[in-house]
């Protein structure tokens, strides 16, 4: 008997459920949607979530600008850009690790990661890129003595 229910009705089982199939579809990503949206609201609107350290040092690298003895903290995993429309502009640095128990860091210049050591000067042109990647790095321009 309830086999000849399905054939009978076969076309009526089908379409509701593939309508039932499609609902449920559409609620999964609705969930899944608003999971997300809740996730980078409860982040500051960031893609990935950070620990606690690099969102620190996020908010150093909004503030940052040279400070009254010319020195600026580079924090980690931020990109900085040299030129008109960047944080620097052209010029030589000198770079050391803000960590005083370092005496060696990496930098990402122009994509190409590399370990620099304490007091390394730094020509620097527009279009270049920075970012440090081993810790954060303090950045001084270059004064002749």
């Amino acid at each position: 008997m309830l086999l000849a229910f399905i054939e009978s009705n076969l076309n009526k089982l089908v379409l509701g459920i593939s309508i039932a199939s499609l609902v449920l579809g559409f609620l999964v990503l609705m969930v899944a949607v608003f999971t997300v949206m809740r996730k980078k609201k409860q982040n500051g609107s960031e893609d990935l979530p950070a620990a606690d350290g690099e969102k620190a040092d996020r908010a150093l690298a909004e503030d940052s600008a040279f400070a009254k003895n010319g020195n600026m903290i580079m924090p980690r995993n931020v990109m900085y850009a040299v030129g008109a429309e960047g944080q620097f502009a052209s010029g030589k640095y000198v770079l050391k690790s803000a960590d005083g128990s370092a005496d060696k860091f990496n930098l990402r210049l122009n994509g190409l990661v590399k370990e620099y050591k304490n007091g390394v000067t730094l020509l620097l042109s527009d279009g270049d890129t920075l970012c440090a990647v081993s810790g954060s790095v303090s950045v001084t321009p270059f004064t002749e003595e």
